[in-house]
This record gives structure tokens, C-alpha cells and sequence, in this order.
């Protein structure tokens, strides 16, 4: 089993391009590429979102935070 993780790990950090970033994660590392990976990734980041406008008086569902105490069926959502 050890041997898998070993050759996956291996595979992943030195064959895999990251697509956000275009660099395999040891050349992401190091120093040299610090600028070029920030730079891909904050290119390749969704920026503008659309979202439809609001108007007074629709109705949207609000999420709250649930305490530590209360149970996993409970809905996250307000009641409205």
C-alpha cells in the first residue's frame, strides 16, 4: 500500500500541471516561479460574477450559523 501512495505522491508533484497555476507543485515551490504561479492563478480566477439584481421586497433565503450544539438535520436557513 505504501508503495502506491509513494509513486502517486511522486507522479502528482513532479508529472501533474496544476491547472490553476500551469506549473507542476515542486516547480510552484520554488522561489523563482512564486511570481508566474500567483500570476496564473490570479488570471485564471472567476472575477466577475453575475448574479440577477435585487429588487425591494424579494424574497432570499438568509443563512445562519448553526450553534455547536444544535444537530445536523437542522436546516442552515432562516424561516421566512
Amino acid at each position: 500500500m505504501d508503495d502506491y501512495i509513494t509513486e502517486f505522491m511522486l507522479t502528482y508533484n513532479n508529472k501533474d500541471v496544476h491547472s490553476a497555476t500551469g506549473l507542476v507543485p515542486n516547480e510552484a515551490r520554488r522561489e523563482r516561479n512564486e511570481f508566474k504561479g500567483t500570476r496564473n492563478g490570479s488570471v485564471r480566477a472567476k472575477k466577475e460574477r453575475m448574479y440577477p439584481t435585487l429588487e425591494v421586497g424579494d424574497k432570499v433565503k438568509i443563512m445562519r450559523k448553526k450553534a455547536i450544539t444544535e444537530k445536523e438535520r437542522t436546516s442552515p436557513w432562516l424561516k421566512g
